[in-house]
């Protein structure tokens, strides 16, 4: 099962392998420059 990002500009596919359910908090940064997306993701 993959968990999808989807943004404005993007679409990010995260593969969840032994990931546990729960809530988790993203920061998404570009060349450690620029924020591009911040938010949480619920896994089930």
């Amino acid at each position: 099962m993959k968990t999808r990002i989807v943004l404005m500009r993007f679409t990010i596919s995260i593969p969840r392998g032994n990931l546990p359910a729960g809530m988790y908090f993203y920061k998404l940064i570009e060349e450690n420059k620029e924020v591009i997306g911040i938010g949480k993701l619920l896994v089930e």
